[in-house]
């Protein structure tokens, strides 16, 4: 089964209901959200819209700790709230020793709320291949499974 989401764009000017009008019209059936525009009304709006959650947006890992790990709380929470599967997190660090456990806790929390990780690779950007993007969701793996959290809620 191919199913066609959209991941919206902090330039576009389109309210959530305007943006949910699109997405249908256009026959895709999810839309992606930011954290700060979730809601239970919002949730409400994808409802009766009969459009899909697909994922929130967006981490950003960075080597600040304390920062990284408060967005992945409020992403987590929004992801529950809306129901998303997915994560959308990108890197302005690399994957270091000392990045890694930032990732693997990040990871955790997400796992927590009922979603998982979606890892970006730019060529713009420290994960810029397939294979660096693999190193992340090595880390990841090895991590949600010693915490025994890799399965997660069906919705």
């Amino acid at each position: 089964m191919v199913e066609l989401a959209v991941t919206p764009d902090r330039r576009w000017n389109a309210t959530t209901a305007e943006l949910l009008a699109a997405t249908t019209a256009a026959g895709f059936s999810a839309l992606g959200a930011f954290a700060d525009r979730a809601g239970p009304d919002v949730r409400q709006l994808y409802d009766d819209a009969q459009v899909r959650c697909h994922e929130m947006l967006a981490l950003v890992v960075s080597d600040d700790d304390g920062e990284t790990i408060r967005s992945a709380q409020a992403l987590a929470g929004a992801a529950a709230v809306m129901g998303a599967e997915w994560v959308l997190t990108a890197f302005s660090c690399p994957l270091t020793a000392e990045t890694a456990p930032i990732v693997q806790r990040s990871a955790a929390i997400i796992a927590e709320a009922g979603a998982a990780m979606a890892v970006e690779f730019s060529p713009l950007g420290p994960i810029s291949s397939v294979r660096s993007t693999l190193g992340v969701v090595g880390v990841v793996d090895s991590a949600i499974s010693a915490e025994n959290r890799g399965v997660r809620a069906t919705r």
